[in-house]
C-alpha cells in the first residue's frame, strides 16, 4: 500500500475529520462543513475506505445528540457536510463506482438516517420554541414526529421502493464478522480478506507509545467538547 490509493486517502481522511471537528468549534464555524464535504468527496474518489469516514462522522453526530450536546451548530454542520459530500460521491469522479449506494447500501444508510433524524430534531426544537413547550411536552412532540417519520419510511420501503433496491452489506464489511467465501474475483477476495488488526501488530508498530495513548485519551474526558467526544468515539470504533 505504500504507493497505492491509501497513500493519498489517509491525507483525505485526516483532512475530513479535522474539518468536521473544526466546523463544530463554535456557533460561527459551521460553514467549515462545506470544505469538509469537499474533502470527503475527494476521499470517496481516492479509496473505498470512505465508508469508514462516512460512518465515523454519522456515529459522532448521533453520539452528540445522545449525550445532550445537540445544537443548531451541529444541525447546520452535519446537514451541509452530508449534502455536499453525498452530492460529491454520487455525481463526482467516483460516480461510476459509487452509484446510488448512499441510499441503497446497508453500511451507508446509517449516516443518511442520522441526517433525517437531525432534520426532525431541529424541527421539534423550532416547534417547541414557538409553542413555548416544557421538556415533557417537547419529548412527546419528538416522539410523535419520529413515529410519523418511521411509519412513512416503512411504507416507502415496503410499497414505493422496488424490490432489492436496498442491498446487503458488502463483502468488505461482512468479512469482519464471518469468514469470507472465495468468489473467484481477485479484487473482491483481496479486499474481503481484510481482518481486524491483531493486537500484537499494535505493539510491533507503536511499541512503548501504546502506554502513552491511554493518558492522552484520558484528557478527553476533562473539559468536555464536541472534538474531545470525537476522539472518544473514534477510539471505541
Amino acid at each position: 500500500g505504500g504507493f497505492d490509493n491509501e497513500s493519498i486517502a489517509v491525507a483525505a481522511m485526516v483532512s475530513t475529520f479535522y474539518l468536521w471537528v473544526r466546523a463544530l468549534r463554535s456557533d460561527a464555524s459551521w460553514p467549515a462543513a462545506l470544505l469538509c464535504g469537499v474533502s470527503y468527496s475527494y476521499m470517496v474518489a481516492a479509496w473505498g475506505g470512505y465508508v469508514f469516514v462516512l460512518n465515523m462522522i454519522g456515529i459522532h453526530a448521533a453520539a452528540l445528540v445522545l449525550v445532550g450536546r445537540y445544537s443548531a451548530r451541529l444541525w447546520r454542520a452535519y446537514s451541509l457536510w452530508w449534502l455536499v459530500g453525498t452530492a460529491g460521491a454520487v455525481f463526482g469522479p467516483a460516480r461510476y463506482l459509487v452509484g446510488w449506494q448512499p441510499f441503497q447500501s446497508l453500511e451507508q444508510l446509517g449516516p443518511t438516517a442520522v441526517f433525517a433524524a437531525l432534520q426532525l430534531w431541529q424541527l421539534s426544537e423550532v416547534m417547541a420554541d414557538r409553542r413555548r413547550l416544557d421538556a415533557t411536552e417537547t419529548l412527546k412532540l419528538r416522539l410523535r414526529l419520529f413515529g410519523y417519520a418511521a411509519a412513512a419510511a416503512a411504507v416507502a420501503v415496503a410499497v414505493v421502493l422496488p424490490e432489492g433496491f436496498i442491498g446487503p452489506m458488502s463483502a468488505r464489511v461482512r468479512s469482519l464478522f464471518i469468514k469470507h467465501t472465495k468468489t473467484g474475483n481477485p479484487l473482491v477476495d483481496s479486499v474481503a480478506e481484510h481482518q481486524a488488526t491483531p493486537p500484537m501488530l499494535y505493539w510491533h508498530y507503536f511499541h512503548f507509545t501504546l502506554f502513552v495513548m491511554p493518558l492522552g485519551l484520558g484528557t478527553a474526558f476533562f473539559g468536555k467538547s464536541d472534538a474531545k467526544l470525537f476522539l472518544i468515539v473514534y477510539t471505541i470504533v
